[in-house]
């Protein structure tokens, strides 16, 4: 089965406002390098936030990143991982992705390649810095299933899978649980998950 698997404690679910899709608040964890030596993990931890979107390639996708309170040290960026068949170094290593850091504004992307879209943020930890990132334009929705708000509605979401798969909405589809996040290829999600619960937990 072809995945991008992320395990870590730094896969964040949060979102500014649950009424918008769109709309996101920049969770802060540190350097993963950092953590991961505190830590003495086998693996880095992947510093990205799921979004549920995906862009195609040749497209803009426009960002608008508001910053309140102090300045972090390093820039949040948009990183968009082309998830393909099969398994590749490249992918596992993560650089495969394009990833564009953010200023703040409005940031316009010319998507390189097709995929899935992430938020990553490496800054120093500081309560004092506040940072909402919004999908303007140009992202898609893809099927995306999170652990403990869609828990009631497995079933729909399977029906979604199985509806962007016959209509072509989305190449994607997405599991994100407490401390990973699994993205497939759709028809796989739709020839192997039956329970999304079951397989997070």
């Amino acid at each position: 089965m072809s995945a991008s698997l992320v395990g870590s404690e730094m896969c964040i679910r949060d979102r500014s406002d649950p009424g918008q899709n769109n709309i996101f608040h920049v969770e802060q964890h540190g350097d993963p390098l950092a953590l991961n030596d505190l830590q003495r993990r086998q693996f880095v931890p992947a510093p990205i936030q799921p979004t549920g979107y995906w862009a195609k390639a040749g497209d803009v996708l426009t960002v608008e990143y508001v910053l309140s309170g102090n300045t972090p040290t390093d820039a949040p960026q948009i990183w968009i991982h082309c998830i393909v068949e099969g398994s590749a170094p490249a992918q596992e290593y993560y650089s495969d992705k394009q990833k564009v850091p953010l200023t703040v504004g409005v940031n316009k992307i010319s998507v390189a390649q097709t995929g899935v879209v992430y938020i990553a943020s490496n800054n120093i930890p500081d309560p004092a810095v506040n940072m909402q990132i919004t999908l303007v334009s140009g992202g898609n929705l893809m099927p995306t299933f999170v652990l403990g708000r869609d828990d009631a509605n497995a079933k729909q979401w399977l029906q979604d899978v199985a509806q962007a798969v016959s209509k072509n909405t989305s190449p994607y589809a997405e599991l994100v649980g407490k401390r990973m996040i699994i993205t497939l290829p759709i028809h796989e999600i739709k020839g192997n998950v039956t329970d999304p619960v079951a397989i997070l937990n």
